[in-house]
């Protein structure tokens, strides 16, 4: 499979970007494209932002640029970790440059590196991708003063975190482990929790990668890299690329397995390592996933996108529909 094929095919303009990244209007602008349009189409994918009570805040993307795409926000104070699992961007933050995640040739000879950047004050940032790049990342964000709340310990590991959080436009990389990469690949395809239970998901989610990183930059060690090969990890996304595609799917985890040279035991142990879900879930969730957007783009009727996602009972389907998005499938129909 192709692999910038999107797994869906929202269409995002610009008007919905600067919406869905969380940012205040006056603090958000195009430099690329220009034009007065705010419905101009600048991306297709996925696109979440989410800031819960304890002012830290989850930026994620699944996207593919259907145009050369500059943006500018005014970067709150805080410390960021991003997490690039495909594709890369390159960023401009105050007078630093950063390119972030790893061109696509690199993928599968070296492991994902992530990178944390401190805003000890607020900045500006200029973030430039170009025309048919694939971008699939989450970034989560402490806020600002998340270190000082926190009793002084007087410890070597703490003097490090607490300096580095003083500096403004101090940078670390650091190598997730194969679990936060998981973490990081449930985090854009959560399971299928009402909207409350699925923020309190994605902030446990968010905290541990965020935890992870601080270690690794407090510590040289680092933590311990297990489980997951890179290669078999590259296998199983590739299979969940394809379940995500939208097309048709294979008929039995024995015939997925067989197809990616593996047994089907393998295949449902390493596929739950790498996303935290059972094959049939992830199926479940893809073809829910498609049926909204046949629903929301086609107007197909519930009853056809019911059987098309491969539910016998309309009824079943809406609620299986309700339970993963919130919303009943026929108040999202065109």
């Amino acid at each position: 499979m192709n692999s910038h094929q999107q797994p869906w095919n929202r269409a995002i303009s610009r008007a919905d970007l600067a919406a869905l990244t969380g940012y205040r209007h006056d603090h958000f602008r195009f430099l690329e494209p220009t034009g007065p349009s705010e419905t101009e189409t600048v991306l297709r994918g996925d696109v979440r932002h989410l800031r819960f009570r304890s002012g830290l805040a989850m930026h994620c993307s699944d996207t593919l640029d259907v145009c050369n795409l500059t943006t500018q926000v005014v970067q709150e104070a805080g410390t960021s970790f991003f997490l690039f699992l495909e594709g890369t961007v390159d960023v401009r933050l105050g007078d630093r440059s950063f390119t972030l995640g790893a061109p696509d040739g690199a993928r599968g000879r070296q492991p994902l590196q992530g990178t944390i950047i401190n805003c000890a004050e607020r900045d500006v940032l200029t973030r430039m991708s170009a025309k048919g790049w694939r971008i699939r990342n989450v970034v989560v964000t402490l806020p600002q003063d998340w270190c000082d709340t926190e009793p002084d310990l007087g410890s070597a590991d703490e003097r490090i975190l607490r300096r580095f959080c003083a500096t403004h436009l101090a940078s670390a990389s650091w190598t997730p482990s194969p679990r936060i990469v998981s973490l990081a690949e449930q985090i854009l395809r959560p399971p299928p929790y009402q909207e409350l239970l699925q923020r309190l998901y994605i902030e446990s989610l968010s905290l541990e990668i965020a935890g992870e990183a601080l270690s690794c930059l407090a510590s040289e060690a680092g933590p311990q890299q297990t489980a997951l090969r890179t290669r078999d990890y590259e296998r199983l996304r590739a299979i969940a690329e394809q379940l995500s595609s939208g097309g048709s799917l294979p008929g039995s985890i024995e015939e997925i397995a067989r197809d990616a040279g593996m047994s089907s035991s393998s295949l449902q142990r390493l596929f739950r390592a790498a996303f935290g879900i059972t094959v049939y879930e992830f199926i479940r969730s893809a073809r829910l996933d498609e049926a909204r957007r046949l629903l929301m783009q086609d107007g197909v009727s519930v009853s056809e996108a019911a059987y098309r996602a491969g539910y016998s009972s309309a009824a079943n389907f809406a609620t299986a529909f309700k339970r993963r998005f919130g919303i009943s499938p026929k108040h999202v129909r065109a």
